[in-house]
């Protein structure tokens, strides 16, 4: 199978990356920065900073969607808000286009979210069934959700995974 990976040099992306190499996947990491492919992901990992660089006729199997600024480096002011938007949602809305434009569309898009859906609740235990707080880790994660849902109109499975802080 072939995977495209969003942030394929983060911590999680980069160990998903090297296990489905290891088991004789395709992998292709979408990065900023091909030669921080090059250094942070296994050998035999494809880097590209564009999608237009998958050929129309590449299948691609499998969209891991990881991207997104560091959540917890940085006081969360205005200016920082808007580049945690938009890692995460420009990235996942240019995902949907760019499936939209394909004749042959993924199988799957597994799309990264965070436990900021539920919202800040102390030592409560959680559940996917638990309710939410409406505050700002709420409304970024529903934001960037409901981006990759759009995947589903398109015939798309799409799995949500929300994970905990990655420090």
């Amino acid at each position: 199978m072939h995977y495209l990976i969003t942030g394929g040099t983060g911590l999680i992306g980069s160990k998903i990356g090297a296990q489905l190499l290891s088991a004789g996947h395709h992998v292709t990491v979408l990065s900023r920065s091909k030669s921080k492919v090059e250094k942070q992901c296994a050998r035999g990992t494809k880097a590209i900073v564009s999608l237009v660089e998958i050929a129309d006729t590449e299948k691609v199997d499998c969209i891991i969607n990881l991207a997104g600024a560091p959540i917890a480096d940085k006081r969360w002011s205005d200016s920082r808000k808007r580049i945690l938007e938009e890692s995460r949602i420009n990235i996942t809305n240019d995902l949907i286009n760019w499936i939209h434009s394909r004749k042959d569309k993924p199988d799957a898009l597994i799309s990264g979210s965070a436990v900021g859906w539920y919202g800040s609740r102390g030592d409560e235990i959680l559940t996917e069934k638990a309710d939410y707080s409406d505050d700002y880790a709420h409304n970024l994660c529903h934001q960037w959700e409901q981006a990759a849902m759009e995947a589903k109109s398109m015939g798309v499975r799409v799995c949500l995974v929300r994970t905990g802080l990655v420090l």
